[in-house]
C-alpha cells in the first residue's frame, strides 16, 4: 500500500530535499552555528508548556480523525481514529504525503461499498476546510476582527466544525511551543505559524517534511522580528513534538487495527512511564 503511494519522482524529491537540508545545516558558515544554538536553547524550554503543546497536538489529531469520520459516514469512532492515526504514522517517515494515500485506502475499506471515490471526497472536503481556516488565521494577523469569522464555522456542518476545533488545537499547540522558548505574544505568533506550516506541507520534499516545517516556522517568526536562534528553537520544538505525538498516535492505531492483544499491565506501565516523565520534567 505504501509502495504504491510512492514513485521515483517522490523518492528523488525526498533525496534532494534531504541532501539540501544536510548541506544547509552541516556546511560551515551556513546556519550551522544558529542550529547548534537553537538546539542548545531547547534545554532551557519550559517543560510545562511543551507538555501542553503535545496534548494539544494529540487533540488536533483526534479532531481531524473525527472530521474524516463525519465526511465518510457513520463508522465506529475508534475505527476512524485508528485509520487516521496510521496515516499520521506513515507521514512521519515517508515523503510525498504517502500517509494521505494510506488513509484513503483504509477509510475506503470502512465504507460499506468500499468505494475509493467516497474517501477521496472526504479528503477533498477536509483539505478545503483546512485551507479556508488557515486563510482566516493569516488574515487575523493583520485584521484581528477576522477571528470572529470562526463563530460561523458550525454553520458549515460537522466536517468544517471538527476541522475548526482541530485548527484551534493546533493554534494552542503553536502558542504553547512559542511560550516554551520565551517568545513574546505567543498567540499572535501562532496565528502566523499555523498557516506557514500548511504552506510548507504543500512541498513535501523530505521524509516527515523534516526541515521544511521547522524552516517555515523560523522564517515566519523572523518576519515578525524574532531572532534567528529563538525562531529556529521554536520551529525545531514544534516539529519534534508534532512528530513524537504523531508516531505515538499512529502506533496505537496500528495496534488497534491489527487487533494485537495488549495486556492490562502493559497499559498501566505505559501510563506510569508517562506520569513519571511528566513529573520529572514539570514537577521536579
Amino acid at each position: 500500500m505504501i509502495r504504491e503511494a510512492l514513485d521515483r519522482r517522490a523518492i528523488a524529491l525526498a533525496a534532494g530535499g534531504s541532501v539540501t537540508l544536510l548541506i544547509l545545516v552541516l556546511r560551515p558558515g551556513v546556519l550551522h552555528a544558529e542550529v547548534e544554538q537553537a538546539i542548545a536553547g531547547l534545554g532551557e524550554a519550559n517543560a510545562a508548556w511543551l507538555w501542553l503543546a503535545a496534548t494539544c497536538f494529540l487533540a488536533a489529531l483526534v479532531c481531524s480523525a473525527a472530521a474524516w469520520r463525519a465526511a465518510i459516514g457513520e463508522i465506529d469512532r475508534a475505527e476512524a481514529a485508528a485509520r487516521y492515526a496510521v496515516g499520521s504514522l506513515v507521514n512521519s517517515f515517508v515523503p510525498a504525503h504517502a500517509g494521505e494515500a494510506v488513509r484513503l485506502a483504509l477509510f475506503a475499506r470502512a465504507v460499506p461499498d468500499g468505494r475509493m471515490r467516497t474517501a477521496a471526497k472526504a479528503l477533498a472536503r477536509v483539505g478545503i476546510a483546512r485551507i479556508a481556516l488557515s486563510g482566516v488565521l493569516l488574515l487575523a494577523t493583520v485584521r484581528p476582527w477576522a477571528l470572529a469569522l470562526l463563530a460561523l464555522v458550525p454553520l458549515f456542518g460537522r466536517v468544517v466544525t471538527w476541522i475548526g476545533v482541530a485548527t484551534a488545537a493546533r493554534v494552542l499547540a503553536a502558542s504553547a511551543a512559542a511560550a516554551a522558548v520565551g517568545i513574546h505574544s505567543p498567540f499572535l505568533t501562532a496565528l502566523l505559524v499555523v498557516p506557514a506550516i500548511d504552506a510548507a506541507a504543500l512541498i513535501p520534499l523530505t521524509p516527515g517534511n523534516i526541515g521544511m516545517k521547522s524552516g517555515a516556522i523560523a522564517l515566519a517568526l523572523q518576519s515578525q522580528g524574532v531572532d534567528v536562534t529563538t525562531a529556529l528553537s521554536s520551529g525545531i520544538a514544534f516539529h519534534a513534538l508534532e512528530t513524537v505525538v504523531g508516531i505515538a498516535f499512529g502506533a496505537s492505531g496500528v495496534v488497534y487495527l491489527t487487533r494485537v492483544p495488549v495486556p492490562r499491565w502493559a497499559i498501566a506501565a505505559a501510563a506510569g512511564v508517562v506520569a513519571a516523565l511528566f513529573g520529572a520534567t514539570v514537577l521536579v
